[in-house]
């Protein structure tokens, strides 16, 4: 038993001799071992920054794109609008209220488009069952979430002027 332990013991000697045989690099190697590491993280970083001003490109078209596919408010057929600030960490908002050929109120959409990631998972994980406005889509790259409003029963008898006018008192942008 004796023996097992002294071999042992001359193995751990050895292997702890062995690791201690690291080559120590030169100020010089040191230095290029430095600046290689630096311009690999900053290349990193270059990248990412060039990922994110990508993906800000892609909402600012988004954005765009909702709105001219929005259209402009149309007397008795739609309202379209410009909110802010509705839903905490929202950065902007487009909304649609549209009517039936009659000018009553028939549904009305909100497009929420949130300034960072943080707002925006806020706002999925914060999603209320029993809120006026539901759910309809998301967006996590865009960072836009689609809600629609579900008490139509509510507005059902409501006329574009009504509306209108609530919109404007609100103080909402109208797209015309």
């Amino acid at each position: 038993m004796k023996r097992i332990v002294a071999v042992i013991g001359v193995f751990a000697v050895l292997f702890a001799l062995a690791s201690c045989k690291e080559k120590e690099l030169t100020p010089e190697e040191s230095l290029a071992a430095l600046k290689a590491s630096q311009s690999a993280n900053y290349a990193e970083y270059e990248k990412s920054v060039a990922a994110s001003i990508k993906q800000e490109e892609n909402i600012v078209n988004d954005k765009k794109d909702t709105l001219e596919n929005l259209g402009k408010t149309e007397k008795g057929k739609k309202i379209v609008f410009i909110s802010d600030g509705e839903y905490p960490g929202m950065k902007v908002g487009y909304e649609i209220i549209s009517f039936d050929a009659n000018g009553k109120y028939s549904s009305w959409k909100q497009y929420i488009y949130f300034p960072d990631t943080e707002s925006f998972d806020s706002a999925i994980s914060n999603i209320s069952p029993r809120a006026k406005f539901q759910y309809e889509s998301s967006d996590a790259s865009l960072r836009l979430v689609v809600f629609k409003y579900t008490n139509n029963a509510y507005l059902a008898n409501e006329t574009y002027d009504t509306l209108l006018k609530n919109v404007q008192d609100f103080g909402y942008t109208l797209v015309e």
